[in-house]
């Protein structure tokens, strides 16, 4: 890799998604939101799931996920999880990508600037710049 290589979004987008797969596998983590809340790596810190009170995930899923109301704490949070791995393609993972899908909390890689990209996720792109 020449440094200062220019990728585009799609690229780097994948080699992020990539990345975080190969985290999930090895640190044995059901989605990128628990590796980040468990271990601090994989993710842009942004909290996921668990930066959300019990009350603003009932709030949020409410639409979603039947009989919600009643769950709180890590139940709660398995809920959401089992909701979302049902979305889930058989060898998918519950990367950035994946979650944002059918999530209300979570608006994924979308939901950062290419600067933010580079920024958050300095280490995947070694260097790599994006284009755009």
């Amino acid at each position: 890799m020449d440094a200062g290589e220019i990728i585009t979004r799609g690229e780097t987008e994948q080699r992020i998604e990539f990345w975080q797969r190969g985290l999930l596998e090895e640190y044995d983590c059901s989605s990128v939101c628990e590796l980040e809340f468990r271990f601090g790596i994989g993710g842009p810190h942004c909290g996921g799931i668990w930066s959300k009170s019990d009350n603003e995930l009932h709030e949020r899923y409410r639409n979603l996920i039947d009989d919600i109301n009643g769950l709180c704490g890590n139940r709660l949070i398995a809920v959401i999880m089992e909701y979302h791995e049902d979305l889930l393609a058989d060898d998918e993972k519950l990367t950035c990508k994946t979650m944002s899908a059918g999530s209300p909390v979570c608006a994924g890689l979308a939901g950062f600037s290419n600067q933010e990209l580079l920024i958050l996720f300095d280490e995947v792109l070694d260097g790599r710049k994006i284009a755009g």
